[in-house]
């Protein structure tokens, strides 16, 4: 007999919202950086340490943004998670019938 299976489908899908809101709030953090950066560029902070932070800036913007990507494919992989559940619970429903 095969393994039962429980899903707490709304609180998957608030779940995937959460992380949802998360990229999205990384995505605005890694904007931001990158207008702080263009700051320094225009002569905000001259020299080595402008340039210091500059790189500095585009090192952080890169990870947030990788890290952004990845939870945005998290909550994207949760909710086809629930779609192949309710696929199979509907399904299996059938043979029920």
């Amino acid at each position: 007999m095969a393994d039962k299976i429980r899903a707490n489908y709304p609180a998957m899908q608030d779940m995937a919202k959460q992380l949802d809101l998360v990229s999205n709030r990384l995505t605005e953090l890694a904007a931001n950086m990158n207008k702080v950066s263009q700051q320094m560029q225009g002569g905000v902070l001259q020299g080595q340490p402008g340039d210091a932070m500059v790189a500095s800036l585009a090192t952080g913007n890169v990870r947030i943004t990788v890290l952004a990507n990845m939870i945005s494919e998290q909550s994207k992989g949760i909710l086809a998670a629930i779609a192949d559940m309710q696929a199979a619970d509907s399904s299996a429903a059938g043979d029920f019938n």
